[in-house]
């Protein structure tokens, strides 16, 4: 085994292990007791991958168009959910209450614009993450949808991927709600400018 300079190598013997969630990937089969949260995974990264040869879309149709491709992909073994298509009724998680139904489309028509005067491409992934999960326009995974947009505006542009790993997500759910707070929105701007040039 290759080692380093100044790092020894280890072997270690663990047989024959299967990592569970990389069964899915590999067999393309959900997980016996696991299926819903299997297909959601499975839908989601054919999502990903799908991605890689889209380019972000310039008109707000088009944005919309692509946020109901995705949203179908990500929950399409979840029929009752209405894959791709906008909600039926408000949603509400842990307390937070979205869009109305009635504006969401015109929330994220005028958000899009938003997001295509954004200057820098870590802005208009900020912004495009931040829109569609405010909006919550389908009735079930948005927050995927949401981070499929952000993805997108950095990849088109050559700039690496963002992962929320789920240690985190309790932060990645409250910074939208930090950014309402009226004392904190100064800091905030400069803060994600400075980011978004990474």
């Amino acid at each position: 085994m290759p080692s380093h300079p100044g790092v020894p190598a280890i072997a270690v013997n663990v047989g024959r292990v299967e990592p569970p969630v990389f069964s899915v990937f590999d067999r393309g089969q959900p997980l016996q007791y696991r299926e819903d949260d299997s297909h959601d995974v499975l839908g989601t990264w054919r999502a990903i991958r799908g991605s890689r040869a889209l380019t972000f879309p310039g008109s707000y149709p088009a944005f919309w168009e692509q946020l109901r491709s995705w949203n179908r992909e990500v929950i399409y073994a979840r029929a009752a959910k209405r894959p791709g298509e906008l909600k039926e009724k408000n949603n509400v998680a842990g307390g937070t209450a979205f869009v109305d139904k009635e504006l969401s489309l015109g929330t994220l028509e005028k958000g899009f614009e938003r997001i295509a005067a954004a200057r820098t491409p870590g802005a208009r992934a900020a912004i495009a993450m931040f829109v569609v999960a405010e909006v919550h326009p389908f009735g079930d995974g948005n927050g995927r949808t949401a981070r499929l947009a952000m993805n997108l505006a950095l990849t088109v542009a050559g700039r690496m991927r963002i992962i929320i790993p789920t240690v985190m997500r309790d932060d990645y759910i409250q910074s939208p709600k930090k950014a309402y707070q009226p004392r904190r929105s100064r800091r905030l701007r400069p803060h994600t400018q400075r980011r978004s040039r990474v």
